[in-house]
């Protein structure tokens, strides 16, 4: 396959590897200045919402022509009264436009509640999101990474003409924008760049359809992100209606409105097959093959089992770290290394059960 863009690179593991469609009858009557903007169907509203929640860093949800809504996925800060709590923003689509544009004011006590409570607020704020209906998500350029001057302006105004688009052909809060630097390609492994993130949350999602639970990490040493196969737990919360699939995000568990008592998970039995992976996200496959695989092996602690780098067309092997990639067309690329013993693993399992618990509550 020839060179391809980094916008072309994210449509194509989108549909190969979740079920994302391309509309390119609605991308054409989004079109800015003759190009037509990459328009992607989203397979349900959760996984839109799961979506915008682990790439916040570049996506929010439109609330209309001024505002967006991002929201940052659950985290443990690693003490037992903090755990599962969520950031939530709004912001203005257009500050470059006037300067009188200010936020839509979050409460600050919502930093302060549990990450379903700060859920079920916003829901109760903004139920026009949660609603069961095709989301859209459009990939484009960030105003705000272009530097000269004239262009910068162009760039907003061009911005400004896409939320105009949007207007005439549906509800804001059907869609998700997630903004890209200037476009790269994929012939150069330094400059073609994917956010972090992105890989992050594909890596939750080839994980997920493994049986892991997924999301941010919930030990200490590691930062991008984790998978944590417990069969226990996760079958108990399958038997609850909680868990869908094989596999679950930590934010997909706070999104179930089921209740479960927090003596039940407790009560779910210790696991002797168990594995816990920290993942390693990076940017580019030049970072991905040095920077990715040395920060994986270095922050895979002791509380991990194995570790995998994770970032744009790397298709290399080590024996102590995994890889986690994706070819131009999307396929995955998938290098799995041997276990290594965790102490401890008792413990471990406690701490995830109680993680759960404060993403249910």
């Amino acid at each position: 396959m020839s060179e391809i863009t980094d916008r072309e690179y994210i449509k194509n593991i989108l549909i190969k590897q979740c079920g994302f469609e391309e509309n390119k009858e609605l991308g054409e009557k989004l079109q800015l200045d003759g190009v037509t903007e990459i328009c992607m169907d989203i397979p349900s509203t959760k996984e839109a919402i799961l979506f915008a929640m682990y790439t916040s860093q570049n996506t929010s949800f439109l609330l209309n022509r001024e505002y967006y809504l991002k929201f940052s996925p659950p985290e443990s800060v690693f003490l037992p009264d903090q755990f599962s709590r969520l950031t939530v923003s709004i912001g203005s689509n257009l500050w470059f436009e006037s300067q009188l544009l200010s936020p839509i004011p979050i409460p600050e006590t919502y930093l302060f509640l549990r990450f379903r409570t700060v859920l079920r607020k916003i829901k109760d704020k903004y139920p026009e999101i949660f609603t069961e209906e095709t989301k859209h998500l459009i990939i484009t350029m960030d105003p705000t990474s272009v530097e000269s001057k004239y262009s910068r302006k162009n760039a907003e105004r061009r911005f400004g003409n896409l939320l105009g688009n949007i207007e005439k052909y549906g509800k804001y809060t059907k869609f998700l924008i997630m903004k890209l630097k200037l476009v790269t390609t994929s012939g150069d492994d330094k400059d073609f760049y994917i956010p972090e993130p992105f890989f992050e949350y594909m890596s939750g999602i080839i994980f997920r359809k493994k049986g892991y639970l997924v999301g941010k990490p919930i030990f200490p040493s590691s930062e991008d992100a984790g998978a944590y196969f417990y069969p226990s737990l996760v079958s108990f919360l399958k038997e609850k209606g909680i868990v869908e699939g094989n596999g679950a995000f930590f934010g997909e568990i706070s999104l179930s409105e089921r209740k479960v008592g927090v003596t039940e998970i407790e009560n779910t039995s210790i696991d002797k097959n168990v594995e816990f992976i920290y993942i390693e996200a990076e940017s580019s496959p030049y970072s991905t093959k040095y920077k990715g695989f040395a920060e994986a092996r270095i922050k895979k602690g002791e509380y991990h089992h194995k570790s995998f780098a994770a970032g744009p067309l790397t298709d290399k092997k080590e024996e102590d770290v995994g890889t986690i990639s994706f070819t131009k067309s999307g396929e995955l690329i998938f290098h799995d290394v041997k276990k290594d013993y965790v102490h401890h693993e008792e413990d471990l399992q406690k701490i995830l059960k109680k993680f759960v618990i404060g993403l249910l509550e």
